[in-house]
């Protein structure tokens, strides 16, 4: 149909979507600053978890990511990517490709609200940063500007789809960062909805029996993922001997057992299925 009428389907950025009506004939009036008339509208501009408008699933973590860039001496190994889990949340480091000045990694530092980094020197920061860093990881040369805080929680509706309005991504479900899993997700939504209208399309099947299987396709990996990035959330933040150790085991099973981690890794990067 795209090609057919190049001007059927486009895309409309930096404006907030204030309403979406259905039309007596199945169609949609789309209010973004100007009234349209569309077959479906695909939301995927979810914005900051505490600027949202409350879902159904909702969970404040008392936690917010302090984010920005560090810049990486030569001694760190190429592709390292590290992950801690401390008592205020997690910390990870992920490297970036090289720009003109050199080496460089993107900085997701969990922390409680009361924390204020900011008030911290950029040496002290870089000393605190690095106390929690392990010995293989200790090459971080600087920290690359100001870092930004976010405040992090859980805000997600079972029901991404209400008529031919359909959320994809933050749109539908804004997650904790811990372990990078709302970019896994909101990619494997957008796919297998490009997947389903294109074999809609193949089949003339109707579009809202296509958006309805869409919506029941989803559940699986949607449901399993926001459960399992809930609960790292919350746990690595418990307190108490009992619960420090089931973490431990935990992880070192991960670590003892190729299989399983395998197995993790490629469930949380490709789905739950």
């Amino acid at each position: 149909l795209a090609a057919q009428e190049p001007r059927r389907l486009f895309t409309q950025g930096a404006t907030r979507v204030a309403d979406c009506r259905p039309l007596p004939d199945g169609r949609l009036a789309l209010d973004a600053g100007v009234v349209q008339e569309v077959d479906l509208v695909i939301l995927a501009e979810g914005g900051l978890f505490n600027e949202q408008a409350a879902k159904p699933w909702r969970r404040d973590y008392a936690q917010q990511a302090w984010v920005g860039q560090l810049r990486l001496g030569a001694n760190w190994p190429r592709g390292l990517a590290v992950e801690r889990f401390t008592r205020d949340g997690p910390l990870a480091v992920l490297p970036l490709p090289d720009d003109e000045v050199g080496r460089r990694a993107a900085l997701v530092w969990c922390l409680s609200p009361d924390d204020a980094l900011d008030v911290l020197p950029a040496e002290r920061q870089l000393a605190r940063l690095k106390a929690l860093l392990p010995p293989c990881a200790q090459a971080v040369s600087g920290i690359d500007g100001p870092l930004k805080p976010f405040p992090l929680g859980l805000n997600a509706d079972p029901q991404p789809l209400l008529g031919r309005c359909l959320r994809v991504g933050n749109a539908a479900q804004t997650l904790h960062p811990v372990a990078g899993q709302g970019l896994n997700l909101g990619p494997r939504d957008a796919h297998e909805l490009l997947v389903h209208l294109r074999d809609a399309c193949d089949a003339r099947e109707d579009l809202d029996a296509t958006l309805r299987r869409w919506q029941r396709r989803r559940i699986p990996d949607r449901f399993a993922l926001l459960a399992t990035t809930d609960l790292l959330a919350r746990a690595f933040t418990w307190q108490g001997a009992p619960l420090a150790l089931a973490r431990e085991a935990g992880l070192r099973a991960l670590q003892a057992v190729p299989p399983l981690r395998a197995a993790l890794a490629r469930g949380l990067m490709f789905g739950w299925r």
